[in-house]
């Protein structure tokens, strides 16, 4: 008997390689993780970046806390069991009328993993619609196994390399993973991806308000991992 999905969200899962929304967590309980994201960068002066938007859950306390909220565990145990490792957490930020953006990708390029038995909760605190950049995935993708990609360094691309799919994507197929703003609804929302699972987001293009993912965090069973 699954604990948080039901049967036929988690047939999407398997089908799309991504299922959302999923309700999380209450409003107040959302805000005080983003004030905590916040107050931190108050007193640092300026937005998270470099290396502690990585593995974060190993540097804040309350992000360590974030990723054992039980509402994320029971979805992730519905797809892949209960022996669970966060394998990394990632900040994907993006600041008021900011051009960056994550380009296609698969997250198995260089994870350096040898099973794909993951899958990766994106968690939003914020308003995440198409004009702030919200997440796009390709439906299906995760089944067509590892794609050739290639690194371009590029300026604004919010990953390390820049890494990009090396095929043309074709954007009539893609989906836009879109959420209310916690702060707002009485909950906040996730989303669950496969790792082979194609997909980007776009510029925050000319809006008023920080787009912040919190966080992107995978899980692995460990088991099928040793195994």
């Amino acid at each position: 008997m699954p604990k948080c999905l039901t049967q036929a969200q988690i047939e999407e899962y398997r089908e799309e390689g991504c299922v959302f929304p999923i309700r999380i967590m209450s409003e107040t309980e959302a805000a005080e993780f983003r004030g905590r994201l916040e107050a931190f960068e108050r007193r640092t002066g300026g937005p998270l970046k470099g290396d502690m938007r990585h593995k974060s859950h190993l540097l804040f306390a309350w992000l360590a806390e974030l990723v054992r909220c039980s509402s994320i565990l029971d979805a992730v145990e519905d797809l892949h069991g209960p022996d669970l490792l966060c394998w990394t957490t990632n900040f994907f930020i993006k600041e008021a009328a900011d051009p960056a953006f994550v380009s296609w990708h698969q997250d198995s390029t260089y994870w350096g993993l040898s099973t794909p038995d993951v899958v990766t909760a994106w968690v939003a605190i914020t308003e995440a619609t198409a004009a702030n950049g919200a997440m796009e995935y390709i439906p299906g993708s995760h089944k067509l196994d590892q794609i050739p990609h290639r690194d371009t360094f590029a300026k604004h691309n919010l990953l390390t390399r820049g890494q990009e799919v090396m095929v043309e994507v074709d954007h009539s197929q893609r989906r836009s993973s879109r959420y209310v703003p916690a702060r707002c609804h009485c909950t906040t929302c996730a989303s669950f991806t496969a790792r082979r699972t194609t997909r980007r987001t776009t510029g925050a293009s000319a809006v008023d308000e920080d787009l912040e993912g919190l966080p992107e965090a995978a899980y692995r069973e460990v088991c099928a991992s040793l195994g």
